[in-house]
C-alpha cells in the first residue's frame, strides 16, 4: 500500500528529477519516492549512504565499501565487529553501522551475498582490482 504525499520543491529541483527520470525510464514519483526513502535511511544511519553499480542502487559505507561486502566479511567472523573491521581496513564504527543497516534491511543485503567462488567474481565485476582474499570458514 502506498500513501499519496504533497510536497513542493524548487522549479530547478523539479526539473532535475524530471530529467532524471525520464533517463531512467521511470515515474517522477518513483524517482521522489527513491530519493525521499534513501535520504531517510541516510538519516537514520549516518555511515551509510547509495551508490548506483551494474543498474542497482546499493547501500555501502561512506566513502567505502558496499555493506553487502563487510557483511559478507563479518558474516566469516561471526559479526565480531573488530576482526571484521581489522579485515576491510575499516573503523569499528563504519563496520557497526554496516551491521545495523543489515539488521534493518536484512533481506535487501542477504540477495546481493553470493555464495562461494561467484563472491569474489561479483566484487572483481565492481572493483576490478580487488584481489582473492581468504576468508576464514564460517
Amino acid at each position: 500500500m502506498s500513501v499519496v504525499m504533497t510536497f513542493r520543491v524548487s522549479d530547478e529541483l523539479a526539473s532535475d528529477i524530471d530529467v532524471l527520470a525520464k533517463a531512467q525510464r521511470r515515474s517522477r514519483s518513483d524517482v521522489g519516492s527513491r530519493a525521499l526513502e534513501e535520504w531517510l535511511r541516510m538519516e537514520q544511519f549516518p555511515g551509510i549512504e547509495f551508490r548506483t553499480a551494474a543498474g542497482l542502487r546499493i547501500a555501502c559505507l561512506k566513502l567505502r565499501m558496499p555493506v553487502h561486502e563487510v557483511i559478507r566479511v563479518a558474516k566469516s567472523y561471526t559479526f565480531d565487529v573488530h576482526l571484521t573491521a581489522e579485515h576491510c581496513a575499516l573503523t569499528p564504527e563504519l563496520v557497526q553501522a554496516a551491521i545495523q543497516y543489515y539488521e534493518r534491511f536484512r533481506t535487501e543485503i542477504d540477495m546481493l551475498i553470493p555464495e562461494g567462488d561467484a563472491a569474489l567474481a561479483v566484487l572483481q565485476r565492481f572493483f576490478p582490482d580487488v584481489c582473492d582474499t581468504i576468508l576464514p570458514s564460517r
